[in-house]
């Protein structure tokens, strides 16, 4: 607008002085500006380009002449300086419910910790000069637990795709509500899954149970056999065990653990909604999921390494940091969190069983290997449930079984990693899908607005591209020897398909204000014909 529009809203307010020098203003924005007030008065700055405008950036329209007040670029001649004033605190503005909330979480899950590190400490009756000694080592402990977990959190938080308080949020219905439901629900589970394989397989011991004089009520006889005074009674055999065990273990547990990740992360109501999904970024779905993941992780961690403080307990502080390092329950959140995202983003008619199936398969391999499910308490072999058997070894075992257990976890970690550079493709190869479906999407709807106004004027003319240019290339692509439709979109669509068998760059890799502005060019068979006679 100039500096003139400027004296012109500041002549209509009578509290102000009109005695408005134009040259001292000039002076005053370009000190403000620096270079980009120097080059202004050049025209054009160095290569040609158009110098942004005194009034586009930050210090460009602070109007500090003997106002004051910092002026808005976007108000018109003629407007009240009351308008025209801008509150330097609208742009820090903090939800102050939102944020007490999150540090009320927080100190909850801290005091759960501190408790858990208190009734922890062996012996019971210790003085109180050592009770407190230990109770402060077990403390360092569950930090080293949690060290891992801050750590990934930090790494994976960005503030442009996630809130931090939708995070705290996910991960502390994970923490509480989200663990107390996956243990009950194990627990049933397990009872009914031992009952079913008992009566199928053993008979004759549920009758024996059931009858006088014992009179077990049935839900408990699959617990029965870890005390003392029914290991007289005949036990099950071998196989009935192995099977009730697996079953337990890599069906029920890890189906339960993945659908509550999930049902934690849709009941904190954290995710778009499903109109703006295709908007959104898979980073959201990620780091949301992987916040379910880490408060049931960490959860179970404080458990188990609280249990784990005995005095023939030994190298207590790198099975709690090895415990917060392992990273199966990420990995499988990751997997759930991408088939998330190409349900909702990229539009997929998914089931919820679709969603959880490679995350539950996952999770299942590790539960076989020897990782206990949420229910199972204490932590008797900590070098099994993380998968590292070669550690769990006896000193006096053979070479062979040594180089057996070392060659299995070898493999395990390969499938790992191979896991993880699987999910780093997807991330990206859901981006690309994305940006592909949004530039047809708004392609078509550019195309669509071009007709309409061709049709109401009487000219078929688009943007940059004339009509009856597009009408008159040839009918084939010289590069496959097929028919090009006459439609540009049905043309942008049959390059697309054949992109992984040209390298040539393709505008469909460009951005969206290149690719809108020559829509058809990649579907021109004459220009498909220069490149390919430049080629060769």
């Amino acid at each position: 607008r100039g500096v003139g529009g400027w004296r012109t809203g500041m002549e209509s307010d009578g509290d102000l002085d009109t005695d408005y020098d134009p040259e001292s203003a000039e002076r005053a924005l370009q000190m403000q500006t620096g270079k980009r007030g120097r080059g202004q008065r050049g025209g054009r700055g160095a290569g040609g380009r158009q110098p942004k405008s005194a009034t586009s950036g930050g210090g460009g329209w602070l109007a500090g002449i003997g106002a004051g007040a910092r002026l808005s670029p976007l108000n018109a001649p003629g407007l009240e300086l009351a308008d025209a004033i801008v509150d330097d605190d609208s742009a820090l503005e903090i939800d102050v419910s939102k944020a007490l909330m999150s540090v009320y979480r927080v100190a909850s899950c801290i005091a759960i910790g501190m408790v858990m590190s208190y009734v922890s400490v062996v012996p019971r009756n210790a003085p109180h000069a050592l009770y407190n000694r230990k109770y402060k080592q077990n403390m360092a402990v569950l930090a080293a637990a949690i060290a891992p977990t801050i750590l990934l959190g930090s790494v994976v938080f960005d503030p442009d795709r996630l809130n931090l308080n939708s995070m705290i949020k996910v991960f502390h219905g994970a923490f509480t509500t989200g663990y107390v439901t996956c243990f009950a629900l194990q627990i049933l589970q397990a009872t009914v899954y031992r009952l079913a394989i008992f009566s199928w397989l053993e008979p004759g011991l549920i009758q024996t149970l059931t009858d006088p004089p014992s009179n077990v009520p049935l839900p408990a006889i699959p617990w029965l056999f870890r005390d003392a005074a029914y290991r007289t009674v005949r036990r099950p055999a071998a196989l009935t065990l192995f099977i009730s065990e697996v079953a337990v273990d890599c069906l029920g547990g890890p189906l339960i653990e993945e659908a509550v990740k999930l049902w934690v992360l849709t009941r904190a109501k954290v995710l778009p909604d499903k109109a703006e999904a295709k908007y959104a970024s898979v980073h959201t779905y990620l780091g949301y999921m992987l916040a379910s993941a880490m408060g049931l992780k960490m959860a179970d961690n404080l458990r188990r390494v609280s249990l784990y403080t005995r005095p023939m307990h030994h190298q207590r502080t790198f099975f709690a940091f090895a415990r917060g390092i392992f990273p199966l329950h990420e990995l499988c959140a990751a997997l759930t969190a991408m088939q998330l995202a190409k349900r909702d983003i990229l539009g997929r008619k998914w089931s919820t069983a679709r969603v959880l199936a490679p995350a539950v398969l996952l999770h299942l391999m590790g539960n076989f290997r020897g990782k206990k499910p949420l229910f199972k308490w204490a932590s008797v072999t900590p070098w099994v449930e993380m998968q590292l058997q070669a550690w769990s070894t006896s000193d006096d075992a053979p070479p062979t079984k040594v180089i057996m257990n070392g060659c299995m976890g070898l493999f395990w970690l390969s499938l790992l990693v191979r896991v993880l550079i699987h999910l780093c493709r997807r991330y990206y190869g859901i981006n690309k899908d994305q940006r592909r479906a949004l530039r047809i999407e708004r392609y078509t709807a550019w195309q669509n607005s071009e007709r309409g106004a061709g049709v109401g004027a009487g000219a078929g003319v688009g943007v940059g591209v004339d009509a009856a240019a597009v009408a008159s290339v040839h009918t084939s692509d010289p590069r496959t020897h097929s028919p090009v439709s006459r439609d540009p979109l049905a043309n942008w669509i049959h390059v697309a398909r054949i992109k992984r068998r040209d390298p040539r760059p393709s505008l469909s890799e460009a951005p969206l204000g290149v690719a809108h502005a020559v829509p058809c060019i990649e579907a021109h068979p004459i220009h498909h014909k220069a490149w390919h006679t430049e080629r060769w």
